[in-house]
This record gives structure tokens, C-alpha cells and sequence, in this order.
């Protein structure tokens, strides 16, 4: 019998409910799950692919859970945290074997709306093709488990209309201590996993690019301009770009824009003029129209959101 696919997004995930030991959704920027042997969904559910259109998390607190992520195969164990991106297919290969996990779903907007330093994003870790599955020290795995278990309390505090938008505040600094909490373990991987005199030309590369990008992207944002700074053709960068990490060089300068760009937004008090001045538009209208071409909504839209 050929393999079901289950696809979910943040809004038919929450039906994760009926199988988890404890749950909590907050609105449609992320859902929480705690799920144990006990509470994992009836054997002929689990064998289905699942194909997970929200960004997620999960962090295993004891057991162990064989998975396919990707076609390629992943032990999730104590202490362990696999990161899944949008599009990803995951198939479960074995049972839980007495497992306990935290399981987080956020959008990807969620994200994006995240206050995160440019400045402190190790860009060695970007220039590598990422592992999904990360092994945690016990104390980094008490850490991680501490914020999921705040983003799990403060869904349960902010369904009251009246405190909503101080809850959506909170999810937004505990997410960003979570992002930099896995920069943290991150940049000590890449230590130990690429040194730096085993790296390759192509891999130093796209460092340098990442590093040019944080370096410049308030002021320039064609993929020439940064391929002259390395000395190479603007099609060979953007191969190289695309095959390290799977996105285009134009991509990470607009997401790195992007980012800038909701930050002076959201937290500058500057207005819309004087956020496209500093970001190097021409004009207010060439900023708005390039913010919404990425995110779909104008930068006076991104203001009025709480």
C-alpha cells in the first residue's frame, strides 16, 4: 500500500492536540506540543510521510525516535534538537522507544517579525550546509527546554484581548533568546566540525560573501557589487551561493534588507522616508514597493501590525 502524505501547516497542525500529553496555540504564529509514547498518534498514522509547510522544532528530553528527514536518515535521542524548514518531508522509521519531546511549530512570518542583531549572526554557520539534528549538552538542553516550556506558558497567558499584544511581545523576545541560544551551539559545531585551515575555497567564499552582506547591505544591494569585492563573476558567486546553501545570492541580500528594514520599522521610531533614506533608496516609493515585492504587504501595513 503506497504511503499517505500528511501535509501541515500552522493552522491543521494544531489538531496535533488530540494525540499530545500538553498543548498550547497562540494565534497563528506558533503551536506547542508535548508529546510522549504515550500520546503519539495511533501506529498506522505514524508511518505516513509528513510534509511540514511551517517551520519547526523538536527537542527530545529522553528516548529515542528514528526519522527520515529529507530521504536521509536521523536518530533523534535525548538531548538532541532537529530544526525542519518549510517544505520539509519527514517519515518516521521507527516507534518511540519511551520518548518525551517538545515539538514547536512557527511561521514563517513569526520569524521574520523577530528583533534579531545582524551583527551577532555567525555567518560561518550560514556557509554551511546546516544539519538538521544538533547534538545539545545537557545544560543546552535544559536551556532549550526552559524557553519552549515560557513559549508554551505564554500561549496559555495571551488569549486575553486585552494583554494579547504584551504575550505577542514576550514569544518575540523568547524566540530571538532561542535563535541566539542556537547560534551559540551552532558556532561551536562549526569550530569543531570545519576547521578553519579545512575549509574550501568555495566555503571561504561564501563566508566572505555572508560577511560582506551584514557588512553593506544598508547601502548596496546588487549581487555584482559583491562579487567585484571578491573577485569573481557575479554568475559563479551566485552558483556557488546556491549550491552551499540552497538560496540565491539576491535572496540572502533581500532577506538581510528585509530584516534591516522591519527592525527600523518596528523599533527606530523612525517613519517610512527616513527608514528608505538610511537603507539607500532612492525614494519612498522605490522602498515601499521592493518591501512589498518580498513580504507582500506595504512597510506602512508591517507599522500598523501589532
Amino acid at each position: 500500500m503506497p504511503e499517505k502524505e500528511l501535509n501541515l501547516d500552522l493552522t491543521k497542525v494544531a489538531g496535533i492536540n488530540e494525540y499530545a500529553a500538553d498543548y498550547s496555540k497562540f494565534g497563528e504564529d506558533y503551536v506547542f506540543s508535548h508529546i510522549t509514547s504515550e500520546s503519539i498518534f495511533p501506529q498506522n498514522e505514524f508511518r505516513n510521510l509528513v510534509r511540514f509547510n511551517s517551520l519547526s522544532m523538536i527537542l527530545c528530553l529522553s528516548g529515542e525516535i528514528k526519522l527520515e528527514i529529507n530521504t536521509s536518515a536521523y536518530t533523534i535521542r535525548k538531548d538532541t534538537v532537529a530544526l525542519l524548514g518549510p517544505e520539509t518531508i519527514v517519515r518516521p522509521v521507527s516507534p518511540l522507544d519511551k520518548a518525551d519531546l517538545y515539538v514547536l511549530f512557527f511561521s514563517p512570518q513569526f520569524m521574520r517579525d523577530i528583533n534579531i542583531d545582524i551583527n551577532a549572526i555567525d555567518n560561518r554557520f550560514i556557509a554551511t550546509r546546516q544539519q538538521p539534528v544538533v547534538q545539545l549538552t545537557p545544560e543546552e538542553s535544559q536551556l532549550m527546554q526552559d524557553f519552549m516550556g515560557i513559549m508554551h506558558k505564554n500561549a496559555n497567558l495571551g488569549k486575553d484581548d486585552s494583554t494579547v499584544a504584551y504575550s505577542k511581545n514576550i514569544s518575540r523576545c523568547v524566540m530571538a533568546a532561542i535563535v541566539y541560544h542556537l547560534m551559540r551551539i551552532g558556532s561551536k559545531w562549526i569550530d569543531k566540525e570545519f576547521p578553519r585551515e579545512h575549509r574550501s575555497l568555495r566555503t571561504n567564499y561564501v563566508k566572505d560573501f555572508v560577511s560582506l552582506v551584514v557588512r553593506y547591505h544598508q547601502r548596496e544591494r546588487s549581487v555584482a557589487f559583491y562579487a567585484d569585492k571578491l573577485y569573481i563573476s557575479a554568475k559563479y558567486m551566485s552558483l556557488i551561493i546556491k549550491e552551499a546553501t540552497g538560496r540565491t545570492a539576491a535572496q540572502w541580500i533581500d532577506d538581510y534588507v528585509i530584516m534591516a528594514a522591519k527592525k527600523l520599522l518596528r523599533f527606530s521610531g523612525k517613519n517610512i522616508q527616513q527608514v528608505a533614506y538610511e537603507l539607500n533608496f532612492s525614494n519612498q516609493s522605490a522602498f515601499g514597493k521592493y518591501f512589498k515585492r518580498i513580504t507582500g504587504m506595504s512597510p506602512t501595513d508591517f507599522q500598523r501590525q501589532e
